[in-house]
């Protein structure tokens, strides 16, 4: 009897999704529609950030000048905004997100950086910006560099 229940409640946790991962879609938004307000002090190195109001968001960044109206970009009640910015480097640098997945109240964030290794003449704040689903158990974000824990922020 206690073997039955032992399967029949691991059959529920599975079928639930309790502790299993599970792809979650990230929306990696173009990287012209917006820019960092120079004025923000960006630390060495890389900058995390989760976004779950619209107004801290509208702080930190601008609107190109292709773009006019924020609001048609990023639906803040459904959606999550993160955002990776680098202090501008003396280099050409790329960041792109890989995937996302969710386990148990933590949604996990896999991201690349590829640097070329001829210095520039010109200064650029590497940005990158997506958003992934609101979960309402979700309380963390971590970000990875391949398999290395680079930084956790938990959602205020």
């Amino acid at each position: 009897m206690f073997r039955l229940l032992s399967i029949l409640l691991l059959s529920f946790c599975t079928l639930k999704g309790y502790g299993q991962p599970y792809d979650v879609k990230i929306k990696t938004l173009p990287d012209t529609i917006f820019f960092i307000d120079p004025k923000i002090p960006l630390e060495d190195g890389l900058n995390y950030y989760v976004f779950n109001k619209k107004a801290d968001f509208n702080k930190l960044f601008g609107l190109t000048k292709y773009h006019t109206e924020k609001s048609d970009i990023i639906d803040f009640k459904k959606e999550l905004p993160i955002a990776l910015a680098l202090y501008p480097p003396n280099s050409d640098v790329h960041i792109k997100f890989v995937r996302a997945f969710k386990v148990g109240s933590i949604i996990e964030v896999f991201f690349t950086i590829s640097r070329k290794h001829y210095p520039t003449t010109y200064t650029t704040y590497p940005l990158l910006i997506g958003t992934l689903p609101r979960i309402a158990d979700v309380n963390t974000i971590q970000f990875y560099i391949d398999k290395e824990l680079q930084k956790e922020v938990k959602i205020k």
